[in-house]
C-alpha cells in the first residue's frame, strides 16, 4: 500500500515537472514571437551577425533594403551581399570592440550603416541616409553633430525610440536633443522642423 502511494506521488511529480517544462517552453516561444514582431516593426534594417560572418537575424526592413540595394544578389538568410560583407569584415577587424558607422554607394543610391559589438558578434543597423543637401542647411542653423544626425533620422520618419536604438542611447536623451533642435529651428513640432529644413534646402538649391 505504501509503495503504491509512493508510486502515485512519483507519477504526479513527473507530470507536474512535464507541465512546468511545457509552460516554460510556451512562455519562451511567446517572448520570442513578441520580440520578433517588435524587431520587424522597426523602420530601420537590423541584422545580427556572428563573428564568423553568418547572419542569424534579419528584420523585415533589412530584407527590403538588401533587395533594393543589392538586386543582383539572391536573398540568402545566412549571408550578406559580398560588398556589404567586405565592409563589415574590414570594420570589425579594424575596430575590435568599438562602434563604427559607414556609408556606401550601391546600385540604388546610398546606404548608411552602423556596426556595434554584441555578445558573440555584431549588430548591423541599415538605413537610407537623408538627402546630401541637408548638412549645410542644418549647420547654418547651429545644430551640433549629434543634433544633425538625429534630425536626419527624423526626416526619415524615425521615432525617438527607433533613433535611440540606432544610436544606442536612451530615449530620454534623444528626446532632449529633439527639444534642442526644435528650439534652434524655431518651431514647436517635429513635423514643422522637417518642413522648415526641407524649405531651406529648396531655397538653397534654387540659389545655387
Amino acid at each position: 500500500m505504501e509503495n503504491e502511494k509512493m508510486g502515485k506521488m512519483a507519477g504526479w511529480g513527473e507530470r507536474r515537472g512535464r507541465m512546468r517544462a511545457a509552460g516554460t517552453r510556451r512562455r519562451a516561444l511567446q517572448r520570442i514571437s513578441t520580440y520578433r514582431a517588435m524587431v520587424d516593426a522597426l523602420d530601420v534594417g537590423l541584422l545580427a551577425i556572428e563573428k564568423q560572418g553568418r547572419v542569424t537575424l534579419r528584420n523585415a526592413r533589412a530584407i527590403a533594403l538588401l533587395a533594393v540595394h543589392f538586386p543582383a544578389c539572391k536573398a540568402r538568410a545566412g549571408k550578406l551581399p559580398s560588398a556589404l560583407h567586405e565592409i563589415v569584415r574590414s570594420l570589425a577587424q579594424e575596430t575590435g570592440g568599438a562602434k563604427r558607422s559607414f556609408r556606401m554607394r550601391t546600385e540604388a543610391g546610398h546606404l548608411a550603416g552602423r556596426l556595434s559589438p554584441i555578445r558573440g558578434g555584431w549588430s548591423l543597423w541599415l538605413e537610407e541616409p537623408a538627402s546630401e543637401d541637408m548638412p549645410a542647411v542644418m549647420r547654418n542653423l547651429g545644430l551640433t553633430r549629434r543634433e544633425k544626425e538625429i534630425m536626419g533620422w527624423m526626416m526619415q520618419g524615425k521615432s525617438n525610440l527607433e533613433i535611440a536604438g540606432m544610436l544606442e542611447s536612451r530615449p530620454r536623451t534623444v528626446e532632449k536633443h529633439v527639444e534642442h533642435i526644435l528650439r534652434k529651428v524655431q518651431v514647436e513640432s517635429r513635423a514643422a522642423a522637417i518642413a522648415r529644413i526641407h524649405g531651406l534646402s529648396m531655397v538653397g538649391r534654387s540659389q545655387a
